[in-house]
Protein backbone atom coordinates (compact mmCIF):
# COMPACT_ATOMS: atom_id res chain seq x y z
CA UNK A 1 0.00 0.00 0.00
CA UNK A 2 1.43 3.44 -1.11
CA UNK A 3 2.04 5.84 1.71
CA UNK A 4 1.24 9.58 0.66
CA UNK A 5 1.13 12.41 2.40
CA UNK A 6 -2.59 13.44 2.67
CA UNK A 7 -2.02 16.09 5.51
CA UNK A 8 -0.13 18.51 3.56
CA UNK A 9 -2.73 18.56 0.88
CA UNK A 10 -4.70 20.80 3.15
CA UNK A 11 -7.94 20.78 3.82
CA UNK A 12 -8.99 22.12 0.18
CA UNK A 13 -6.75 19.74 -1.74
CA UNK A 14 -8.01 16.85 0.10
CA UNK A 15 -11.88 17.54 -0.51
CA UNK A 16 -10.33 17.78 -4.12
CA UNK A 17 -8.99 14.57 -4.03
CA UNK A 18 -12.04 12.79 -2.42
CA UNK A 19 -13.95 14.43 -5.07
CA UNK A 20 -11.95 12.81 -7.78
CA UNK A 21 -11.67 9.56 -5.99
CA UNK A 22 -15.58 9.52 -5.42
CA UNK A 23 -16.20 10.14 -9.19
CA UNK A 24 -14.01 7.53 -10.49
CA UNK A 25 -15.95 4.83 -7.92
CA UNK A 26 -19.35 5.45 -8.30
CA UNK A 27 -19.68 7.63 -11.64
CA UNK A 28 -20.01 11.37 -12.92
CA UNK A 29 -23.52 11.61 -10.84
CA UNK A 30 -21.56 12.52 -7.88
CA UNK A 31 -21.59 16.37 -7.58
CA UNK A 32 -18.39 18.42 -5.88
CA UNK A 33 -20.47 21.19 -4.75
CA UNK A 34 -17.51 23.81 -5.00
CA UNK A 35 -15.88 25.26 -2.24
CA UNK A 36 -17.37 27.71 0.48
CA UNK A 37 -20.92 27.25 2.23
CA UNK A 38 -22.08 24.56 0.86
CA UNK A 39 -24.72 23.57 3.77
CA UNK A 40 -22.58 20.58 4.91
CA UNK A 41 -22.56 19.36 1.54
CA UNK A 42 -18.96 18.58 -0.33
CA UNK A 43 -20.21 16.50 -2.44
CA UNK A 44 -23.74 15.36 -3.74
CA UNK A 45 -25.91 12.61 -4.96
CA UNK A 46 -29.07 13.87 -5.40
CA UNK A 47 -31.45 10.96 -5.81
CA UNK A 48 -29.40 8.28 -7.54
CA UNK A 49 -28.26 4.93 -7.12
CA UNK A 50 -24.30 4.45 -5.36
CA UNK A 51 -23.52 0.73 -5.70
CA UNK A 52 -21.00 -0.54 -3.31
CA UNK A 53 -18.98 -3.28 -4.16
CA UNK A 54 -19.53 -4.97 -0.71
CA UNK A 55 -20.68 -3.71 2.59
CA UNK A 56 -18.68 -3.15 5.67
CA UNK A 57 -19.08 -6.80 7.12
CA UNK A 58 -18.02 -8.03 4.26
CA UNK A 59 -21.49 -8.94 3.23
CA UNK A 60 -22.52 -9.39 -0.43
CA UNK A 61 -23.57 -5.82 -2.73
CA UNK A 62 -25.01 -2.87 -1.05
CA UNK A 63 -26.99 -0.30 -3.07
CA UNK A 64 -27.72 2.57 -2.18
CA UNK A 65 -30.96 4.30 -3.83
CA UNK A 66 -31.36 7.93 -2.64
CA UNK A 67 -29.49 11.33 -1.51
CA UNK A 68 -26.17 11.00 -0.43
CA UNK A 69 -23.67 13.93 1.39
CA UNK A 70 -20.21 13.59 1.11
CA UNK A 71 -18.71 15.62 3.96
CA UNK A 72 -14.76 15.85 4.45
CA UNK A 73 -12.68 16.32 7.54
CA UNK A 74 -9.35 17.43 6.79
CA UNK A 75 -7.19 17.29 10.03
CA UNK A 76 -3.85 19.11 9.41
CA UNK A 77 -1.60 18.00 12.00
CA UNK A 78 -1.97 13.99 13.38
CA UNK A 79 -1.17 13.76 16.88
CA UNK A 80 -1.73 10.12 17.61
CA UNK A 81 -4.95 6.89 16.77
CA UNK A 82 -6.59 8.26 20.33
CA UNK A 83 -6.49 11.83 20.27
CA UNK A 84 -7.20 12.09 16.62
CA UNK A 85 -9.86 9.50 16.92
CA UNK A 86 -12.03 11.34 19.18
CA UNK A 87 -11.24 14.74 17.15
CA UNK A 88 -12.96 13.36 14.04
CA UNK A 89 -15.82 11.88 16.08
CA UNK A 90 -16.37 15.66 17.30
CA UNK A 91 -16.57 16.84 14.06
CA UNK A 92 -18.75 13.85 13.19
CA UNK A 93 -21.44 14.86 16.01
CA UNK A 94 -21.76 18.60 15.15
CA UNK A 95 -22.44 17.57 11.88
CA UNK A 96 -25.01 15.27 12.97
CA UNK A 97 -26.36 18.16 15.63
CA UNK A 98 -26.58 20.53 12.53
CA UNK A 99 -28.54 17.87 10.71
CA UNK A 100 -30.97 16.94 13.21
CA UNK A 101 -31.16 20.66 14.23
CA UNK A 102 -35.18 21.48 13.73
CA UNK A 103 -34.33 25.65 13.58
CA UNK A 104 -31.15 24.68 11.62
CA UNK A 105 -30.86 26.53 8.08
CA UNK A 106 -29.57 23.01 6.55
CA UNK A 107 -32.45 21.23 3.82
CA UNK A 108 -33.68 17.73 4.41
CA UNK A 109 -31.36 15.60 6.21
CA UNK A 110 -30.13 12.55 3.24
CA UNK A 111 -30.93 9.49 2.84
CA UNK A 112 -27.15 8.84 3.28
CA UNK A 113 -23.93 10.07 4.28
CA UNK A 114 -20.09 9.22 4.15
CA UNK A 115 -17.74 10.57 6.15
CA UNK A 116 -14.34 11.12 4.40
CA UNK A 117 -11.15 11.73 6.23
CA UNK A 118 -7.16 11.67 6.04
CA UNK A 119 -6.97 10.31 9.48
CA UNK A 120 -6.24 6.66 9.44
CA UNK A 121 -8.56 4.68 11.84
CA UNK A 122 -7.03 1.27 13.44
CA UNK A 123 -9.39 -1.74 12.66
CA UNK A 124 -9.12 -3.82 15.73
CA UNK A 125 -12.59 -5.43 16.39
CA UNK A 126 -14.55 -3.49 18.95
CA UNK A 127 -11.77 -1.51 20.32
CA UNK A 128 -10.54 0.52 17.73
CA UNK A 129 -11.58 4.09 15.98
CA UNK A 130 -12.87 2.69 13.16
CA UNK A 131 -15.62 0.50 15.05
CA UNK A 132 -15.90 3.31 18.02
CA UNK A 133 -16.79 6.20 15.55
CA UNK A 134 -19.40 4.12 13.75
CA UNK A 135 -20.73 2.67 17.33
CA UNK A 136 -20.97 6.19 18.51
CA UNK A 137 -23.09 7.45 15.66
CA UNK A 138 -25.49 4.24 16.33
CA UNK A 139 -25.30 5.38 19.43
CA UNK A 140 -26.32 9.18 19.15
CA UNK A 141 -29.22 8.08 16.77
CA UNK A 142 -30.34 5.41 19.39
CA UNK A 143 -30.77 8.11 21.96
CA UNK A 144 -32.73 10.15 19.71
CA UNK A 145 -35.26 7.29 19.99
CA UNK A 146 -34.90 6.66 23.61
CA UNK A 147 -38.20 7.84 25.30
CA UNK A 148 -36.38 7.22 29.48
CA UNK A 149 -33.73 10.09 28.17
CA UNK A 150 -35.54 12.47 29.92
CA UNK A 151 -35.92 10.54 33.34
CA UNK A 152 -32.55 12.41 35.42
CA UNK A 153 -34.35 15.52 34.25
CA UNK A 154 -35.93 17.58 36.78
CA UNK A 155 -40.04 17.22 36.06
CA UNK A 156 -40.43 20.65 34.98
CA UNK A 157 -37.34 20.36 32.58
CA UNK A 158 -38.46 17.03 31.11
CA UNK A 159 -41.37 18.27 28.62
CA UNK A 160 -39.10 21.28 26.77
CA UNK A 161 -36.15 18.50 26.33
CA UNK A 162 -38.23 15.87 25.23
CA UNK A 163 -40.22 17.70 22.51
CA UNK A 164 -36.69 18.63 21.11
CA UNK A 165 -35.09 15.52 21.54
CA UNK A 166 -38.37 14.55 19.31
CA UNK A 167 -37.96 16.77 16.44
CA UNK A 168 -34.31 15.72 15.91
CA UNK A 169 -35.29 12.40 16.14
CA UNK A 170 -38.05 13.69 13.38
CA UNK A 171 -35.49 15.07 11.00
CA UNK A 172 -33.42 12.09 11.51
CA UNK A 173 -35.48 9.71 10.46
CA UNK A 174 -34.62 10.26 6.88
CA UNK A 175 -31.61 9.01 7.62
CA UNK A 176 -31.13 4.87 6.60
CA UNK A 177 -27.20 4.75 6.30
CA UNK A 178 -23.71 6.02 6.84
CA UNK A 179 -20.36 4.78 5.92
CA UNK A 180 -16.62 6.15 6.50
CA UNK A 181 -13.85 6.47 4.01
CA UNK A 182 -10.47 7.12 6.85
CA UNK A 183 -6.94 7.63 5.82
CA UNK A 184 -6.22 4.02 5.23
CA UNK A 185 -9.50 3.79 2.52
CA UNK A 186 -8.16 6.55 1.13
CA UNK A 187 -4.66 5.36 0.27
CA UNK A 188 -6.32 2.19 -0.76
CA UNK A 189 -8.26 4.01 -3.35
CA UNK A 190 -5.25 5.90 -4.55
CA UNK A 191 -3.66 2.76 -5.10
CA UNK A 192 -6.47 1.18 -7.07
CA UNK A 193 -7.00 4.11 -8.81
CA UNK A 194 -3.75 5.68 -10.09
CA UNK A 195 -5.47 7.93 -13.13
CA UNK A 196 -6.65 9.83 -9.82
CA UNK A 197 -3.57 9.36 -8.11
CA UNK A 198 -1.27 10.61 -11.25
CA UNK A 199 -3.37 13.45 -11.57
CA UNK A 200 -2.21 15.19 -8.00
CA UNK A 201 1.50 15.68 -8.50
CA UNK A 202 2.12 15.23 -4.83
CA UNK A 203 1.31 11.28 -5.11
CA UNK A 204 3.66 10.77 -7.63
CA UNK A 205 5.96 7.33 -7.37
CA UNK A 206 8.77 6.17 -8.36
CA UNK A 207 7.10 3.60 -10.19
CA UNK A 208 5.36 6.42 -11.95
CA UNK A 209 8.49 8.04 -13.16
CA UNK A 210 9.71 4.42 -14.52
CA UNK A 211 6.86 3.96 -16.18
CA UNK A 212 6.44 7.06 -17.92
CA UNK A 213 10.14 6.07 -19.02
CA UNK A 214 9.48 3.34 -20.51
CA UNK A 215 6.67 4.74 -22.85
CA UNK A 216 9.38 7.78 -23.74
CA UNK A 217 11.41 5.06 -25.33
CA UNK A 218 10.88 3.34 -28.49
CA UNK A 219 14.21 1.61 -27.94
CA UNK A 220 13.45 -0.13 -24.74
CA UNK A 221 10.57 -1.72 -23.57
CA UNK A 222 9.20 -1.61 -19.84
CA UNK A 223 10.90 -5.14 -19.18
CA UNK A 224 14.51 -4.03 -20.34
CA UNK A 225 14.02 -0.99 -18.49
CA UNK A 226 15.65 -1.66 -15.12
CA UNK A 227 18.69 -3.26 -16.90
CA UNK A 228 19.03 -0.09 -19.17
CA UNK A 229 19.21 2.21 -16.07
CA UNK A 230 21.18 0.20 -14.14
CA UNK A 231 23.73 0.21 -17.56
CA UNK A 232 23.28 3.47 -18.16
CA UNK A 233 24.45 4.65 -13.86
CA UNK A 234 27.30 2.37 -14.62
CA UNK A 235 28.49 4.33 -17.78
CA UNK A 236 27.97 7.33 -15.95
CA UNK A 237 29.92 6.57 -13.15
CA UNK A 238 32.66 5.72 -14.92
CA UNK A 239 32.07 8.64 -17.27
CA UNK A 240 32.87 10.98 -14.40
CA UNK A 241 35.24 9.13 -12.30
CA UNK A 242 37.37 12.15 -12.01
CA UNK A 243 37.30 14.11 -8.87
CA UNK A 244 38.46 17.97 -10.14
CA UNK A 245 40.34 20.18 -7.80
CA UNK A 246 40.52 23.31 -10.04
CA UNK A 247 39.60 25.73 -6.89
CA UNK A 248 42.20 24.06 -4.65
CA UNK A 249 44.84 24.93 -7.42
CA UNK A 250 44.99 21.24 -8.49
CA UNK A 251 45.07 19.88 -11.98
CA UNK A 252 42.62 20.67 -14.29
CA UNK A 253 41.93 17.20 -16.00
CA UNK A 254 40.90 15.63 -12.42
CA UNK A 255 42.56 12.83 -10.10
CA UNK A 256 40.24 9.70 -10.51
CA UNK A 257 37.89 8.64 -7.47
CA UNK A 258 40.02 5.87 -6.41
CA UNK A 259 42.66 7.75 -5.95
CA UNK A 260 40.82 10.39 -3.21
CA UNK A 261 37.93 8.25 -1.83
CA UNK A 262 39.36 5.31 0.34
CA UNK A 263 36.66 2.64 1.29
CA UNK A 264 37.21 1.97 4.84
CA UNK A 265 36.32 -1.30 6.61
CA UNK A 266 33.20 -1.34 8.86
CA UNK A 267 34.43 -1.51 12.47
CA UNK A 268 31.17 -2.47 13.72
CA UNK A 269 28.84 -4.65 15.28
CA UNK A 270 29.99 -7.74 17.35
CA UNK A 271 32.23 -9.27 15.54
CA UNK A 272 32.88 -6.30 12.98
CA UNK A 273 31.24 -6.15 10.05
CA UNK A 274 33.85 -7.74 7.42
CA UNK A 275 31.76 -5.20 4.74
CA UNK A 276 33.69 -1.78 3.35
CA UNK A 277 31.46 1.31 4.44
CA UNK A 278 30.49 1.85 0.42
CA UNK A 279 28.92 -1.42 0.17
CA UNK A 280 27.89 -1.51 4.26
CA UNK A 281 26.09 1.85 3.59
CA UNK A 282 24.58 0.50 0.34
CA UNK A 283 22.99 -2.57 1.85
CA UNK A 284 21.65 -1.21 4.92
CA UNK A 285 19.85 1.47 3.05
CA UNK A 286 18.56 -0.95 0.73
CA UNK A 287 17.16 -3.01 4.32
CA UNK A 288 15.90 -0.02 5.76
CA UNK A 289 13.89 1.19 2.57
CA UNK A 290 12.41 -2.41 1.87
CA UNK A 291 10.97 -3.11 5.45
CA UNK A 292 7.22 -2.81 5.55
CA UNK A 293 5.77 -0.35 7.00
CA UNK A 294 3.81 -0.94 10.39
CA UNK A 295 0.30 0.59 11.07
CA UNK A 296 -0.03 1.84 14.35
CA UNK A 297 -3.49 0.77 15.99
CA UNK A 298 -5.18 1.86 18.78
Amino acid sequence: MGNYDLQRLGGIGFQDVVSALAIKVFGAHVRPMGRGKDGGRDMLVSDGVLVWSANEHGGKTETWDGTTVFQVKHKQTLEGTHKDARTLWQSIKKELDEWSDPEAKRGEVPHYLVFATNIPLTPVSEGGGFDAINGNIRQYLDRLKDESAENDLERSRRPSARAERHGRRDRMVNLRGWRLWDGYQIIGLLDAHDGVRRAFEGFLTAGDVLADLSTLSTNVNREQLGSALRQHARTALLAERRVHFDEAGGETKGVPVEEVAIDLPVLVGDPPASDRIVGYVLNRGERVLDAPRVLCRL
